[in-house]
C-alpha cells in the first residue's frame, strides 16, 4: 500500500507532518484494564491542566484552528479533533470506552495534546492520500447510513474511492472504523509547530512500544510523512 501527502498540501502546509504507525496482526478483541486505567489517568490529568482553561489560545489548538481557517473551515462549527477531544473531556465525560485500539489512540492523544487517529486497513481500497478534495468524492460518516461530499479544497484523507477522514482531523468514516475484530490498522499522529519533529519520532516510539505490549502484533513498522518525503509505501 502506498500512503501520500499531495503537493497542494505541502505547498498550503509545508510544515506538516504525519507520523504513521501501521500495525498488523493485532489483537483488539479483550478490554484491557490496563488501557483503561491509562485513558482514565489522562483524562483527569487534561481536567486539572490550567493551560487548558482557554482552550483556543492553546498553542496545540490554536495552531490547527489556524490551519483550518486557511483551508475555508470555520473551526468554531467544525473543531479539529483535539479540540473537541478535550472540550468533552474537561466538561467532566469520561470518553466511552468503545474498544481497546480506540481507547489507546485517545489516550495518546490526550497525553500529547496533538490530534492522533487510527484506521482499520482490513477493509481499505487501494492507496492512502492526504488531499484537497474535488467535492465529488463520497463520505459515509462514522455511525451513519448517509453518503455525503466534501467541499471542494477541504483536505481530506481518501483511499482509492471515498473519503476516510473530512475536514483533516475533523471527523471519520464508517468504511475504517476501528473494531474489536480489526486485526490490521494505521496510527496517525498529526504535527504542525509549535510541536517538533523529534516528538513526533517520541510517540510513534511510545506507540510503537505500547501496542506490543497490549495487541500482540506479528507486524509493526512507522513511517514520517512530510515534504521531504510525501510518499510511504508498506504491506498490509
Amino acid at each position: 500500500m502506498k500512503y501520500s501527502i499531495a503537493p497542494e498540501v505541502v505547498q498550503m502546509f509545508p510544515e506538516f507532518k504525519r507520523g504513521v504507525v501501521v500495525a498488523l496482526g493485532i489483537d483488539n478483541s479483550g478490554h484491557s484494564e490496563q488501557i483503561q486505567a491509562l485513558l482514565r489517568g489522562a483524562e483527569e490529568k487534561t481536567r486539572q491542566d490550567d493551560s487548558l482553561a482557554e482552550i483556543t489560545a492553546h498553542p496545540r489548538i490554536a495552531n490547527w484552528r489556524n490551519a483550518y481557517v486557511a483551508f475555508g473551515v470555520k473551526p468554531g462549527k467544525f473543531p479539529p479533533s483535539i479540540e473537541a477531544l478535550i472540550r468533552r473531556v474537561r466538561k467532566g465525560d469520561d470518553l466511552p470506552y468503545i474498544n481497546d485500539m480506540v481507547a489507546f489512540c485517545n489516550y495518546i492523544s490526550l497525553k500529547h495534546i496533538v490530534p492522533v487517529g487510527g484506521h482499520a486497513l482490513d477493509d481499505c481500497e487501494g492507496d492512502m492520500y492526504v488531499r484537497a478534495a474535488t467535492g465529488d468524492e463520497p463520505f459515509r460518516p462514522l455511525g451513519t447510513a448517509e453518503v455525503e461530499h466534501p467541499l471542494r479544497g477541504e483536505i481530506v484523507l481518501t483511499d482509492d474511492h471515498r473519503v476516510l477522514t473530512r475536514r483533516w482531523t475533523w471527523r471519520q468514516a464508517e468504511a475504517t472504523k476501528v473494531m474489536p475484530e480489526t486485526t490490521k490498522i494505521e496510527i496517525n499522529v498529526d504535527r504542525l509547530p509549535p510541536v517538533s519533529r523529534d516528538e513526533v519520532e517520541r510517540i510513534m516510539c511510545e506507540i510503537t512500544e505500547l501496542v506490543g505490549k497490549y495487541f500482540r502484533p506479528s507486524h509493526v513498522v512507522s513511517h514520517m510523512l512530510e515534504a521531504s518525503n510525501p510518499q510511504i509505501e508498506f504491506e498490509v
